[in-house]
């Protein structure tokens, strides 16, 4: 519950965080930099990313194996490397940032692989729904460019987080809108 908890809150800041950010650009960055707005999706899931990482993490620590974690950051290296030198070549700042998601996503995939070992755990219908979000939204922040179908896609995103929300969440969030509602 916790790990699918943690996805949808992830994927709900990276939508959010994105598309926000988007929206204001003009306003909170220099012209001499709008160009940079490309970077900031990718660059906020590569925290989604880093986030997980951490997460998975647990496993180590509570097994008290943290030495298992050498080879995940060895090959982390070499692919940051080359990832590095290769995309820059082709693509430039823009190489960077996908250098950073690559090597954040082969961690992840090796730390969920080889965690299982101390512990199982499993990602849920809601969990997919939301990574599917994800991958939507990635897509809508480069091919939407008017401010009133960011906004709206933004609004649409929101409401799909809300109904693929699980249960748990939003009994959770009500005891918690609840507790500040009765405060005051």
């Amino acid at each position: 519950k916790v790990l699918n908890a943690y996805i949808w809150t992830l994927v709900v800041l990276v939508v959010g965080i994105s598309f926000v950010v988007r929206l204001l650009y003009g306003c909170i960055v220099g012209p001499e930099y709008q160009e940079s707005v490309w970077l900031v999706y990718p660059l906020v899931l590569s925290s989604m990313f880093l986030s997980l990482l951490v997460f998975y993490d647990m496993g180590y620590h509570c097994s008290k194996n943290t030495s298992r974690q050498l080879p995940c950051l060895f090959m982390a290296l070499v692919i940051s490397i080359v990832t590095n030198y290769l995309f820059t070549i082709q693509w430039g700042i823009y190489g960077i940032v996908a250098s950073i998601n690559v090597t954040y996503l082969f961690m992840l995939i090796y730390k969920m692989i080889d965690t299982r070992k101390y512990m199982l755990l499993n990602i849920d219908s809601y969990s997919l729904i939301m990574l599917m979000l994800l991958i939507l939204s990635g897509i809508m922040y480069y091919v939407l460019y008017d401010t009133l179908f960011i906004a709206a896609y933004l609004v649409a995103a929101f409401a799909v987080a809300i109904i693929a929300c699980p249960g748990y969440i939003k009994h959770f969030l009500a005891e918690k809108l609840n507790l500040k509602t009765n405060r005051r």
